[in-house]
């Protein structure tokens, strides 16, 4: 698994949508930490938690498309 920053943006992009269709299948807090912690290590707690509060995931992703550009 390469570290977190080195996805390429299709990569990244990927895990972003799998990550939110993920989360948007658990039905218990439990499920939300198995979630959490398989895709902690590719996409951070940033990302993860923008997830979480609701961000769609084109907005996380083009959020660090932004962030990448400077």
């Amino acid at each position: 698994m390469p570290p977190r920053g080195s996805l390429s943006p299709e990569d990244f992009a990927q895990e972003v949508n799998e990550c939110e269709a993920a989360m948007a299948a658990c039905k218990t807090p439990d499920e939300l930490r198995e979630v959490w912690r398989k895709h902690y290590g590719r996409l951070g707690h940033k990302a993860l938690g923008r997830l979480f509060v609701g961000m769609p995931a084109e907005a996380v992703i083009a959020k660090r498309a932004k962030s990448l550009a400077r």
